[in-house]
């Protein structure tokens, strides 16, 4: 068991807005995407990763449109936020191309170093 999978058992609510994306013609994953509540927040948060081979494809776009499908199908309405590493323009225009709203920069503390993130939200 990888640890998407348990991932899965142990919050069942992520894994009913996620998906996994699979190389052609095999069962290998190379890609998630999912939709998840930050209870803090009070708000629903964006995550994904795609194998780098296979960037610039269009992949992530498609699979960003079809989970914001399936989150407004599931009767989610407020705030879907994502974030992304400040540099990273393939994530960006992923955003963007599904309508979410640049809401700024943050800055992020990670083992003592500062890392800087761009913040987006989208309205289901």
């Amino acid at each position: 068991m990888d640890f998407l999978d348990a991932e899965a058992e142990e919050f069942p609510e992520r894994a009913r807005l996620r998906l996994y994306i699979r190389e052609k013609g095999t069962e290998k994953v190379v890609g998630n995407i999912s939709i998840w509540r930050e209870e803090q927040r009070g708000v629903w948060v964006l995550g994904y990763w795609l194998a780098e081979e296979l960037w610039g494809q269009g992949i992530m776009t498609w699979a960003c449109s079809e989970v914001l499908k399936r989150a407004r199908e599931q009767g989610v309405k407020n705030v879907v936020v994502g974030r992304i590493k400040e540099g990273n323009h393939g994530s960006r225009r992923v955003l963007e191309k599904n309508g979410f709203r640049h809401l700024g920069d943050q800055g992020l503390l990670l083992d003592g170093i500062l890392q800087k993130e761009w913040e987006y939200e989208i309205e289901l």
